[in-house]
């Protein structure tokens, strides 16, 4: 009489059978305990098995794992058990149900290969999801560390992604302060990038974008703020509280910076206002939003440099040698 576990073990056989062990075109068997097993011809592995119910006692498991762990001291526990498990016993420790189809060594690399496609797709597309729900526009995606040179804020913000980990788990942001042009938004920008590569959930705003979208439909104001404090990273590009009149539009600061610092979630801003202002802070109805930030933020300041200057400067002063070494070789 066939037991339950007989009959599931030959009907998986029987679906196993429809995908592997098939014939093909120089093929070849060989014998094994009075069975004729297939091999593949390109990698010479078999693309049949026995399969068997195994008799072994525990007792007689225990030995050989044993045995095997003193072959191989350099398996754990767990590895030693699976070898010995897959590893085919002798005729008389096993009852056999007959011959199944495996994947050979080729198939098992196409089967690989398939899957770190696949992988790799849906790789990509959850990075393409996060750029589309981090940026307003994905050209800014192209943007990275290799097209801009040295300056405070493109060493900071590299030091920080490289830390990323250490950063969030310690909820960790960073504020830049700068004049307009020092660099502080190409330098967050190739930080998001980075990070967005390494499939981090990166927001990228400017303050007026934040303020304006959350009052402009109030009926999504809760999705949409909720949204912005709980994704992995939120960038605040162009923070400026001078120019903000309403409470209102306070308050939706106060409430993303606030909730973000609570569940331990990094913020970045790039701002035109001094270290100080973060340190301590006069004005009563900013005051406990500069507080909040300089609690949970690295300041990174950089007065004496205006990075877009230098590029514009650097890109004249290029053009102006190139043109004047075209007028030098039409003399000569």
């Amino acid at each position: 009489m066939i037991s339950m576990y007989e009959e599931i073990m030959r009907n998986l056989a029987a679906k196993q059978s429809l995908k592997y062990g098939i014939y093909n075109e120089g093929d070849y068997y060989k014998e094994i305990d009075g069975y004729k097993i297939l091999y593949c011809k390109e990698c010479n592995h078999q693309k049949q098995q026995i399969m068997f119910i195994g008799k072994r006692t525990y007792a007689e498991t225990l030995k050989l794992e044993e045995e095997y762990a003193i072959q191989h001291p350099t398996l754990t526990a767990d590895e030693v058990h699976k070898a010995v498990m897959n590893t085919m016993p002798p005729k008389h420790q096993r009852t056999d149900l007959g011959v199944v189809g495996v994947p050979c060594q080729c198939q098992l690399d196409y089967i690989e290969g398939r899957k770190k496609q696949e992988k790799s797709d849906e790789r990509r597309a959850r990075i393409k999801e996060n750029v589309a729900q981090c940026y307003s526009s994905s050209i800014l995606f192209n943007e990275n560390y290799s097209a801009y040179g040295e300056n405070k804020f493109i060493d900071a913000t590299k030091r920080y992604a490289s830390k990323y980990a250490e950063m969030k788990e310690n909820g960790k942001g960073l504020i830049l302060c700068g004049q307009t042009g020092a660099g502080k938004t190409v330098a967050v920008i190739c930080m998001a990038n980075d990070l967005l590569n390494r499939e981090v959930n990166v927001r990228f705003k400017v303050q007026q974008e934040i303020i304006y979208e959350a009052q402009s439909d109030l009926n999504n104001k809760k999705a949409y703020l909720d949204e912005l404090t709980h994704c992995g990273l939120l960038i605040i590009d162009d923070f400026n509280l001078q120019v903000i009149k309403t409470d209102s539009a306070r308050e939706i600061l106060f409430y993303i910076i606030d909730a973000r610092n609570k569940m331990n979630k990094p913020v970045i801003i790039t701002t035109n206002h001094s270290a100080l202002a973060f340190k301590d802070a006069e004005n009563d109805a900013n005051k406990r939003i500069f507080e909040r930030l300089g609690e949970c933020c690295y300041i990174v300041e950089n007065n004496k440099h205006n990075y877009r200057k230098e590029r514009l400067w650097a890109a004249e002063r290029a053009e102006k040698k190139a043109s004047e070494g075209s007028e030098n070789s039409q003399k000569h």
